[in-house]
């Protein structure tokens, strides 16, 4: 939360694997017989630079590892969520107010519609493995799952840059039950941009650009494509077939269906169409949207993705900082969450900090309205807990994510609905959101990412190994 390469495979490499291998996250041996991309294709000066810039940030950063098996064994805590009149909260969509803009843009550029899987097909940044040698940042998770611990880092810029945060994650077990969209597994992460200040007259950085907003980082995890991700930026349609950046948090991201759903903290979540994405140009680091020569810049990156529609609070306050998706569910329903802290260290928290889950339409792939326009919660609890990132639940197990600080390992709080007690583990240090994969054939599994430049990693672990 703002306060101011190469192969998927586990950690380590044992003979066996505690998760059977699969399409989704093959064990290295597999994956690195694929013959459409050697190693020197990825190139070993990249792959050396995110190591070392790893080992660099373990020592700047000052983790320490957690006790020996305080991962393993957890904690028992009292303090669990307490249930809320769950009638309270409401939701209402708007899919009409950005309407007349929206047209106007996909009229004018019509020529310039892409898909998802030729946006992948040109994806060309390399994600590599879990580049902290030391473990330091996700030890609690390798101590716990062992070889069931996978994921990967970004590339040595994307690591390193303190311009652009990640926040939120979700995948495409999320979109669609089959786990996949237009035949591609990937891992889907939000970030959003800290500009350094404001730019100079003519400056040529593009670090020094105003306000960037969000980007989102479409990954593939799937052995039969390259070990690939790109940016699309996310924008908002304006008058004259144009758009402007969107300044947001995008602390939690949702994929349902076609469209992408993401946290917008104060006024609610901003809704995304994956079949409505355009390609610009990348010529102008320094400008966004349509231009006197009828081109259409995006700060650099070569493909955008405009607002649809909107998702307000209708009922009483709800910040939105987390959400995710629950399939378990009839119908299936989002979960939305708040982010608190105790700023003053006086044992009270600054702001409420409730998880808030309210039901969807399978077929709109919005919140499921009754009558008169309005989505009313199914569930409410007060989570009773600061620094929560992101949460996820399935059947009666819940998951709640928390963070503390930029050098100590976070908490994944494990709490099974109407229990007096929940089970506290070590996490990552920097965590965020969670999402949860539902995989038909193999076991399911837990995402999660962490953000502090240097440190960052986006990490999945077997769902069993943390009840």
């Amino acid at each position: 939360m703002r306060v101011r390469a190469l192969w998927s495979h586990p950690v380590s490499t044992p003979s066996t694997s505690a998760t059977p291998p699969g399409r989704w996250g093959r064990p290295p041996e597999l994956v690195r017989r694929l013959p459409s991309r050697p190693i020197a294709a990825i190139g070993p000066i990249a792959a050396i630079g995110a190591v070392s810039a790893c080992l660099i940030a373990a020592a700047v950063w000052g983790i320490a590892p957690p006790p020996a098996g305080a991962a393993a064994a957890g904690t028992t805590s009292p303090v669990v969520p307490t249930a809320l009149s769950a009638g309270a909260f409401r939701l209402t969509a708007d899919t009409t107010g950005l309407a007349e803009p929206l047209a106007a843009v996909e009229q004018a550029m019509a020529g310039s519609r892409t898909s998802i899987q030729t946006l992948m097909a040109r994806a060309s940044r390399p994600r590599a493995v879990l580049c902290h040698p030391t473990a330091l940042v996700y030890a609690p998770l390798k101590e716990r799952s062992g070889a069931g611990l996978r994921g990967f880092c970004w590339d040595t810029g994307d690591s390193g840059t303190e311009r652009w945060i990640p926040q939120g994650i979700t995948t495409t077990s999320d979109a669609l039950t089959t786990g996949e969209y237009h035949g591609r597994r990937l891992v889907v992460v939000s970030w959003y941009h800290e500009p350094a200040s404001a730019p100079a007259p003519g400056a040529a950085d593009p670090e020094q650009a105003p306000e960037k907003g969000i980007r989102l980082s479409f990954v593939d995890w799937d052995a039969d494509h390259p070990n690939t991700y790109c940016h699309v930026l996310l924008v908002e349609p304006t008058a004259g077939g144009s758009f402007r950046p969107i300044d947001r948090h995008a602390g939690g991201l949702l994929w349902y269906g076609n469209l992408l759903y993401v946290a917008d903290t104060d006024s609610g979540l901003r809704v995304f169409d994956v079949n409505r994405i355009y390609q610009t140009s990348p010529a102008d680091s320094l400008r966004i949207g349509r231009q006197g020569d009828g081109s259409y810049q995006a700060f650099g990156y070569s493909a955008v993705m405009p607002q649809v529609a909107s998702i307000t609070t209708a009922g009483a306050a709800l910040r939105y900082s987390f959400l995710s998706l629950d399939r378990r569910t009839t119908p299936d329903s989002v979960l939305i969450g708040e982010y608190a802290t105790d700023a003053d260290r006086d044992g009270r928290l600054d702001g409420s900090t409730n998880l808030v889950r309210f039901p969807l339409d399978a077929g709109t792939r919005l919140p499921l309205a009754e009558s008169g326009g309005q989505t009313p919660a199914t569930e409410a609890y007060d989570l009773r807990l600061g620094h929560v990132q992101g949460a996820a639940c399935r059947d009666d197990r819940c998951w709640f994510a928390a963070s503390n600080g930029t050098s100590s390992t976070g908490s994944l709080h494990v709490w099974r609905r109407g229990a007096p007690e929940k089970t506290v583990y070590d996490w990552a240090v920097g965590p965020e959101d969670l999402s949860y994969w539902a995989d038909p054939t193999d076991a399911d599994r837990l995402w999660t990412l962490t953000e502090h430049a240097g440190q960052r990693s986006v990490l999945s672990v077997p769902q069993a190994d943390w009840d």
